[in-house]
């Protein structure tokens, strides 16, 4: 009679704790998604700095010693500096230095330096450019920097307005007037909070018109282009935008603001450096310079043209154009897929709806189950982001994700703990004394399971 009472007993506690640990579970879930929404909502800092952060781990882990990078760095460097002079170089010195440049035959001259205040040798200088159908950069203030200006903004597209894909400006620094004829693009960065620069844009507006970047001027150059498309995605998997160039079947994708993101692929060796002393002296030998894309630029540390990067260290502005140009030459993109929350949200829900469901009528989770699911499920969604990343180039944001796996599989254990805690006090006095006095823990559950 006894044992006819214990097992029934038993088995209406088994009964009674699936059915509760079924709805606590799935209010656990409700309640973590409701705090990450509430973050989203009211501190989308803190998600955002997540993300940055394990972006830049992902760069990191997936930057290969072997990747490199097509365009050429032409360094004013130390070295250059210690031979020629101190910067700011005569006109005549750097037309000299885009001849030399000719002389090897290189594919492209672009030059990451604005040249905003007339000076002696102007006009040679712009001869030669012209001559060489080179590329000149230009800057516009996009991160808050304020609303000054000086030179000329030029080179801005046609057929192109303000409004969606394009990145706002207040100010900028631009060309003296005698340099507007020659060839243009912007090398404005974006820079994030913490200082990295991990996106650029690709459109930049400015009083109603809108300018190309260094890179984008490259592209449509190499295409004979002069107009661009800004194309709204309408597939599940894509980026905010896509720019479409009308000579050129690939198209580039950006964000909503026509943030191009920049590609980290290879590591901050690998971009090939020569310095310009060497190529004015012609100490170069031809084969390495004879149809490259050379990019010259400052990376003396004196010149003030670093920029922080994801691999925990500085690199000049220089090479983050050649990351970019590099980027459109290989179309080896990088972009954030518009519907990457559903898409996250799915794979998570995938990946831990058997565990949340697992003997949900017959009794608990082994213990080990949630704590495990707290350290494989993150990592899990580690390396989807980097396979997605490495062979696609969707760069996932999965902060979100990752906050709610942890936090939600916590909820679990604890539940699953508390729980036993009340079945086995139950148990106990059931066939003890036929009595139940409720403990802290069975108050606890029991009010929850009332709903």
């Amino acid at each position: 009679m006894n044992t006819a009472k214990a097992k029934s007993t038993i088995s209406i506690v088994e009964h009674m704790s699936g059915i509760g640990r079924l709805k606590l579970r799935a209010m656990s879930a409700l309640i973590v998604l409701a705090i990450l929404f509430s973050l989203m909502l009211f501190s989308p800092g803190l998600l955002s700095s997540l993300n940055r952060s394990i972006d830049d781990v992902s760069w990191r882990f997936l930057a290969s010693p072997d990747t490199k990078l097509e365009p050429v760095v032409i360094a004013i460097d130390e070295k250059s500096l210690d031979k020629v002079g101190a910067w700011p170089w005569s006109r005549d010195t750097l037309a000299d230095l885009s001849q030399a440049l000719a002389h090897y035959e290189v594919k492209k001259q672009m030059f990451d330096i604005v040249f905003p205040e007339s000076k002696k040798g102007d006009a040679r200088l712009k001869s030669v450019l012209l001559r060489n159908d080179a590329i000149i950069g230009q800057i516009g203030f996009a991160n808050g920097e304020g609303g000054a200006r000086k030179g000329a903004m030029t080179h801005a597209l046609s057929n192109v307005t303000c409004g969606a894909g394009t990145y706002p400006a207040s100010g900028f620094l631009a060309n003296n007037q005698s340099l507007q004829d020659v060839n243009k693009g912007h090398i404005t960065p974006l820079i994030g909070p913490d200082g990295v620069v991990r996106q650029v844009p690709s459109l930049l507006c400015l009083d109603g018109l809108v300018y190309p970047s260094l890179s984008l001027t490259f592209k449509m150059a190499e295409s004979n282009n002069t107009t661009v498309a800004i194309e709204k995605n309408t597939s599940f998997w894509g980026p905010a935008y896509w720019l479409g160039l009308s000579n050129d079947s690939a198209k580039v994708p950006v964000g909503d603001m026509g943030e191009l993101q920049v590609p980290y692929h290879a590591k901050p060796g690998n971009v090939q450096t020569y310095s310009a002393v060497d190529v004015l002296s012609k100490k170069i030998p031809p084969e390495l310079l004879k149809g490259r894309i050379a990019l010259v630029g400052g990376t003396a540390f004196g010149l003030g043209d670093v920029l922080p990067t994801p691999f925990s260290g500085a690199a000049a502005g220089v090479e983050l154009q050649a990351r970019l140009v590099d980027a459109l030459m290989q179309e080896r993109y990088v972009y954030i897929p518009s519907f990457e929350a559903l898409m996250l949200l799915a794979l998570v829900i995938a990946l831990m709806l058997p565990s949340w469901l697992f003997k949900s009528q017959t009794g608990g989770v082994a213990v080990w189950v949630y704590p495990s699911l707290v350290l494989i499920t993150p990592l899990f969604l580690f390396v989807v982001k980097v396979t997605l990343l490495k062979t696609l180039g969707a760069q996932l944001q999965i902060a979100g994700a990752v906050l709610f796996v942890i936090v939600t599989n916590l909820f679990f254990t604890l539940i699953e703990y508390l729980i036993t805690l009340r079945d086995r006090g139950r148990l106990m006095v059931n066939l003890s004394a036929g009595v139940y006095r409720k403990n802290c823990c069975g108050f606890v559950m029991d009010f929850f399971l009332k709903f």
